[in-house]
């Protein structure tokens, strides 16, 4: 339902930590210093990426895949996840994280091999009189996936690809968008 709520009808999910999140990685993307001192020592902290906001599309039979990185190496194939909020993260988590298994299935299928180092960076936020700020800290993690690890997807992802299929083709339908003919 989140599928469509977003593709289909446009609408986006966010909270103040969401909220926080964009903001610093629209300071990321700028790469100038900024007068909060809490977001600059995250943004000295991280480490500079070569590539910011890599985007890509590929697929796996007839599903359709896209993605974007925080950050990607096409040259040295490091993939980079920048993540906040006051949710922490450890070892264990990064190690079973969904998402960057994810993205390794996408490098892998757009480029035939896995990533050869992964790194997830973690921007921890507080909420201090009612407002949330950066703690002004960085952990960051390396983490691996093995092929093994992305092709324990492929399953889920054509489940969900045909379940985005049928929700799909009944919300156009009640919108009045559904062409039998060009289906």
């Amino acid at each position: 339902m989140r599928y469509v709520s977003t593709y289909i009808y446009g609408e986006r999910f966010q909270n103040e930590e969401m909220d926080k999140g964009r903001e610093l990685a629209e300071i990321l993307e700028k790469d100038e210093k900024v007068d909060d001192s809490d977001i600059e020592s995250v943004r000295i902290m991280l480490p500079t990426l070569k590539e910011r906001e890599y985007e890509i599309e590929t697929s796996l039979g007839d599903v359709p895949l896209y993605g974007k990185f925080d950050g990607f190496d096409e040259k040295n194939f490091v993939l980079d996840e920048i993540k906040s909020g006051k949710n922490g993260w450890d070892q264990r988590k990064v190690d079973n994280c969904e998402q960057i298994t994810f993205y390794s299935l996408m490098i892998y299928q757009k480029f035939k091999k896995l990533p050869k180092k992964i790194r997830l960076h973690y921007a921890p936020t507080e909420r201090v009189a009612g407002t949330i700020r950066f703690t002004g800290e960085v952990e960051s993690f390396v983490t691996e996936r093995s092929l093994n690890d992305v092709l324990g997807l492929l399953v889920p992802i054509k489940r969900t690809w045909e379940g985005i299929q049928k929700v799909s083709l009944k919300e156009y339908k009640s919108l009045g968008k559904y062409d039998h003919q060009s289906a």
